[in-house]
């Protein structure tokens, strides 16, 4: 795959943080929007690209809702801080009325 590029690598209007606040959430993938949420990746991949994997291991959103911070710990580049940033966005997804992103 070569080189793992870094979210500054990207021109501007498409990084996620600066879409999110340019043209609103739902222009966001779900990889980018638990992006804004965890923030950084791993030494080895960059932070979308850990998230489509850490999507994609929990079996989509609904296996990413349903999984524990044990679950999350077992997936590589993921450790407390991440998992711990999962359970509370889980949390507030869960007790929230509205049931459409992260």
């Amino acid at each position: 795959m070569g080189m793992t590029y870094k979210i500054m690598d990207l021109p501007q209007n498409e990084r996620p943080r600066e879409k999110l606040l340019r043209y609103g959430a739902e222009t966001l993938s779900n990889n980018e929007l638990l992006a804004i949420i965890l923030r950084i990746g791993s030494k080895n991949e960059n932070i979308i690209s850990l998230c489509g994997r850490i999507i994609s291991e929990c079996g989509g959103l609904n296996g990413l809702l349903s999984s524990s911070a044990e679950q999350f710990m077992n997936l590589k580049g993921v450790g407390n801080a991440k998992a711990t940033q999962l359970l509370d966005r889980k949390s507030t997804r869960l007790n929230s009325s509205h049931k459409t992103h992260l």
